[in-house]
């Protein structure tokens, strides 16, 4: 720890604890994701696995004796992925990796703040303030703000479809080579000719992935107007799944696709998938800054600036997979024991899974007990530009009759977020601060959580 030695005592000891705490659980996390080749997304990849051997969407081996045209049919919904199919199965995965680090993370507001009265700065104590918002008021040079807490979910929904009862459609290749219209009988150009172009399989999703949590966060007053913060999540995820897949033929007679059997006896449903998995590591490290800009009786404003690196591994679904950084404009004020504050920025994110969003946040913090404290905030975050996570559109199939296959019966919709949060802030003699919240979704964009719980504890020094 040499190298912090151009930090306070105080600083130092703070961040030495920290390291402490960290490096058991960071180690299991590389013996976690060795275990897993291919890590959690792999995992997911496996449910649209439908026999030994095989890959994604791929189906028993065609009759021998078929014309040789047609000997690579097994392979025709796999080469189909590289265009819509593929496409189908990227945007689950990169919809659960993109909402995994999404939860706000803790804020760095004290008991104790500094105010200016004369232009001098002056530590006094004031309402532990909200739990997920900032307020504009800075914790006075050389004090420590030190927090831990716990979040637990579980994804319930994706676009409002719920994720115990997915249901999404892989389309044939169009097939056309040299020969296939005599072999066929028809223009082999339009999608349905040969007719087991129209055959598809429908998969039937069970998804439960469960995310925990463990943040440590650290805020330091580097000056009386700036704050220097640090937040290091440490995140458990795992994962269990079930699929069972059908094919959907068009017409009666002998089967061209079938998982197992032959062509006058086919298996046209898939025996039940189950995969499941747990990784744990660190996840996306944040560092923040938040400068005092003004300091009235009746109110206060600050900016923030916060980055995210992609320190957790997007492979496992512990983090996001791209550097993302928010700017916030803060403003607070007070009434006597009730604090409302709003907070207002952008959030850029480097990644081209994921959408930069305008961020807004506006609450309350209530003093009812001189130990107790109640917090609410209304939390949301509306995407900009065009949707990074698109569905593939449906396939229109031409022969023998045009009709339409949907991909999924997720809706291609906005993935704007807006959450509730209550909680609870209580004061105790030793001078902690426990912390107990829950955010609850107000509408259904992204994946999302039915509620999502957090306890904590904060300590100044």
């Amino acid at each position: 720890m040499r190298f912090l030695g151009f930090l306070p005592l105080r600083m130092q000891s703070v961040l030495t604890l920290l390291a402490v705490a960290l490096a058991p659980t960071y180690l299991p996390a590389q013996d976690g994701r060795a275990s897993f080749p291919g890590g959690l997304r792999g995992k997911l990849v496996e449910l649209f696995v439908f026999g030994s051997g095989r890959g994604p969407l791929g189906l028993a081996d065609p009759d021998e004796t078929s014309p040789r045209a047609f000997l690579d049919r097994s392979n025709h919904f796999v080469s189909s992925t590289v265009e819509n199919n593929m496409a189908l199965i990227d945007f689950l995965e990169n919809a659960i990796a993109a909402n995994v680090s999404n939860i706000p993370s803790s804020s760095t507001n004290s008991s104790f703040q500094v105010q200016f009265r004369d232009g001098k700065p002056v530590i006094v104590r004031s309402s532990p303030g909200p739990i997920f918002a900032e307020r504009a008021r800075t914790l006075g040079a050389g004090r420590v703000l030190v927090a831990t807490n716990l979040s637990t979910f579980r994804f319930t929904t994706l676009r409002g479809t719920n994720l115990d009862n997915l249901r999404l459609n892989f389309t044939h290749a169009n097939v056309d080579f040299e020969g296939c219209d005599s072999l066929a009988g028809g223009d082999c150009s339009r999608f349905g000719i040969p007719t087991f172009e129209n055959d598809f399989i429908q998969v039937d999703v069970d998804l439960n992935l469960h995310v925990s949590t463990l943040s440590f966060v650290l805020a330091y007053g580097l000056a009386d107007r700036i704050d220097l913060g640090l937040a290091v999540p440490i995140v458990f995820t795992s994962l269990r799944g079930n699929s069972r897949a059908q094919l959907m033929p068009l017409g009666e007679g002998s089967a061209v696709h079938f998982f197992d059997g032959t062509p006058t006896a086919p298996q046209l449903i898939s025996d039940p998938n189950f995969v499941e998995g747990s990784a744990s590591g660190i996840g996306d490290l944040a560092i923040r800054v938040k400068f005092a800009l003004a300091d009235y009786e009746s109110a206060q404003l600050a900016m923030l600036g916060e980055a995210r690196f992609p320190t957790g591994s997007k492979e496992d679904f512990l983090g996001s997979g791209d550097f993302a950084f928010r700017g916030l404009g803060i403003f607070s004020t007070t009434f006597g024991d009730f604090s409302p504050h709003a907070n207002v920025g952008y959030l850029y994110r480097a990644g081209d899974q994921q959408n930069d969003a305008v961020l807004a946040t506006a609450g309350f913090d209530q003093v009812i007990a001189s130990w107790a404290t109640l917090a609410v905030d209304l939390i949301s975050r509306f995407q900009t530009g065009d949707r990074s996570l698109d569905l593939p559109d449906p396939v229109l199939v031409e022969e023998p009759f045009l009709r339409l296959i949907d991909a999924t019966t997720i809706p291609d919709t906005r993935d704007d977020i807006i959450d509730g949060s209550i909680g609870f802030k209580f004061a105790t003699p030793s001078g902690l601060t426990l912390i107990v919240n829950s955010i609850w979704p107000l509408n259904r964009g992204g994946v999302r959580s039915n509620v999502v719980l957090t306890a904590g504890l904060e300590y100044n020094l």
